[in-house]
Parts: C-alpha cells; structure tokens; sequence
C-alpha cells in the first residue's frame, strides 16, 4: 500500500539515478482507447473554577502567599489549555490538508486542493482538468502545437512540459509537484517511481462510459472538482436535450462513425467514446455499427468494405495519434478514403454528407470532448 511508504521524498541524486523513460498514456489511441478512479479541540478548563476559587479566598481575607499561589497555578493551567488547543489545532490543520483516495492500485493520501499538479495524460485528463481551471503545472506535450482543437495554445500557456511520447522522471520531479495523476493503463508499470516523487493518483478508466471516467477525475483531484464537474455535466445534459429539440426530423439521420487507418477502415459502435455522445443525442446508426455488447467498441473492415461506412452523414476521422496531424485536417489515412474508387458510390458522397472532425477529439473521451462533438454534430446540422 502507498500509505506505507515514507512521506518524505528521495534526494533528488537517488532520482536522477532512477531516471528512466515513461511511455506517454497515448498509444495508438491517443491514450484512452484499448491499448491506449477532525477531531475537535476539548475546549474544557479547570481556570475559570481556579480563578473563582481564588477571588472567594481573597474575599474571605486570605493571607498574600496564598493569593499568588492561586494566581500562578491559574497561569500555569491556562498555559496548558493553550498549548493543548494549539496542538490540537495543528493536528486539525494536517488532518485538513490531505484526505485518503482511493484509486486504481489501491489508496493514497493526497493534497485536498492540489496547487501543483503534474498530468500524465495530455489527451483526455488534461483537458478535462483545465476545464475545471484546475492548477496545472506539467503534463505530456509535444514540442510543436498540441494537434487538436481541446487545447489551444492559450490553455498550455505556463505549463511545462515533461516530454512526449517519452515521459522523463527527471522532468517530473523538477516540476516539483504537490500530486501526479494519471490513467491506470498509463501507469501501471511506473507508478510506484511516480510515488517517490509525489503522491500520485491512477484513475480507473472507463472505456465504454466517458461520465463515469470524469466522474473519477474529479473525485480523484478533490471536493471543488467534484462541484465543478456535477455543474459541467449538468450543463451537457442541457445542451444534449437542446440540439435534440433542435435537430427536429433529422434526428433520424443514421450517423456513421469512421476512423480511418490507412489500409484499414475502423467503424465506431455506440460504445465508443463519440458514439456514447451521438447516443445520448439519439441517432440511429448504421447496421454494423449497432451492438449491444459493450466490448465491441469498435469494427474494422477493409477499404475493399467501404460501402459498410454508409449512412446520411459521416464523421470521419485520421490515425489522430499525438504528435501527428490534427485538428480537422485531411490526414492521408482520411484522403485514402476520399479517393478510394467506391467513394464516390456511397449515398454520402453524393449528398456532400461527408464531415472530417478532430481525430483527439472524436476519438479521446472526457468532458471537453463531448462538447466538441457536440459542436461538430450542431455545425453539420445547421
């Protein structure tokens, strides 16, 4: 169990010595698909009986030796109170600053409003934490812009960055963090290193359910993100029930989620991360894009299969891997699609039904996310 390891950090010469590399939480995925959770003080005193006890004696006219005698053992035990009260109140104050988690691995005690929080997962954590103007001050970058819409380069501003797709530890412990968080399948292999540095937090992910992932993020960080996110989520539920008023007829539209990789064509089932979203705004999907298994996130095909990606409006997105071409750019693996002869065949192509979208973003999960795919179904519905 982490609580039983010493609080107190290594020297940092015993970290340099265990510097080593970390595999960034983004895989193929980006991160988060497969292969990518006081005691009171006792305000009670004998001083005030004392000290009346000592006024009778003086009324009765007793002798001077006894009147300071009183004095002084007055003194003396109310000394005492303070300093039990100031210890107590010390004791209250540590207990206040951090609280017990529980996460993946087991528990650990972490700050109660983390001030210096290093993010090892830039793709869905990051944005997720930002959202809640949680204090960032390292993450996971790349040396070039971040190649999505989540983040701009105003939301990285001041964050430090350590190293992407190889994480070094000796980046981490110089951002001098109070708390590390971070997926399990991120840190899994290194998070006992990790917690030599600081208190670090592996959140369960959740891949067939994003809420139930931001719900673990927040939890994880503390009571304030936990308020913020309620009101986030809340205020997804208004927009969801407000595009769905507004879709009118065309919420019948069979939506068709593809990403694209190259040779191979993956279609994405209602248990993915944006088919969760197109879910909860009530599309109806294509045939092989429909599934009750919650395992089956995803359908690969061939480009030979193309006609299988039809539907009446298609969100198609590249590989999506960080470091690479984002944001809504026509990536070659998305181009292979659009100039593959069976194109121009399908009933999308003919009705300019076709949408490129953020690969990150349709493809990471978390709250920012959501929101994203939102605005891209509202836009192809004007």
């Amino acid at each position: 169990m982490r609580l039983d390891r010493p609080q107190a950090r290594r020297p940092l010469l015993l970290l340099l010595l265990t510097t080593g590399l970390l595999l960034a939480g983004c895989g193929g995925d980006g991160g988060t698909e497969e292969g990518t959770a006081a005691d009171s003080a006792d305000g009670s005193s004998t001083a005030a009986e004392e000290s009346g006890e000592a006024d009778e004696s003086g009324a009765d006219g007793s002798d001077e030796a006894g009147d300071t005698t009183a004095a002084d053992d007055e003194d003396q035990n109310r000394d005492q109170d303070q300093n039990r009260d100031q210890d107590q109140d010390q004791e209250d104050e540590g207990d206040a600053g951090t609280r017990l988690v529980r996460d993946a691995f087991g528990e650990v005690e972490v700050p109660i409003n983390p001030q210096r929080l290093v993010v090892m997962d830039p793709g869905t954590m990051l944005p997720t934490l930002l959202a809640l103007d949680i204090p960032v001050v390292a993450a996971p970058l790349p040396d070039e812009r971040f190649p999505t819409r989540l983040l701009s380069d105003e939301d990285l501003a001041g964050i430090a960055s350590v190293g992407l797709p190889e994480v070094s530890f000796e980046l981490v412990a110089a951002a001098d963090p109070d708390m590390i968080i971070g997926f399990d399948l991120g840190l899994e292999d290194n998070y006992e290193v990790l917690s030599e540095i600081a208190p670090t937090v592996a959140v369960e992910l959740d891949l067939n359910d994003w809420r139930v992932t931001a719900e673990r993020i927040a939890a994880a960080v503390g009571p304030e993100a936990e308020a913020a996110m309620a009101d986030a989520l809340a205020d997804y539920d208004q927009r969801v029930a407000t595009l769905r008023a507004d879709l009118g007829d065309a919420i019948d539209s069979e939506v068709s989620i593809v990403r694209a990789l190259g040779p191979n064509v993956r279609l994405h089932t209602r248990f993915h991360f944006a088919g969760q979203v197109v879910e909860d705004v009530g599309f109806p999907r294509p045939e092989l894009q429909r599934t009750d298994d919650p395992a089956l996130r995803h359908v690969q095909i061939s480009l030979e299969q193309l006609e299988d990606i039809d539907g009446d409006i298609l969100f198609v997105f590249g590989a999506g891997r960080l470091g690479s071409l984002g944001g809504n750019e026509v990536d070659e693996t998305v181009q292979a699609i659009l100039d593959h002869p069976l194109f121009p065949g399908l009933q999308v192509a003919q009705n300019d039904a076709v949408v490129i979208v953020d690969p990150l973003g349709w493809q990471q999960g978390g709250l920012p996310a959501a929101l994203l795919v939102l605005e891209d179904i509202t836009a192809a519905f004007p």
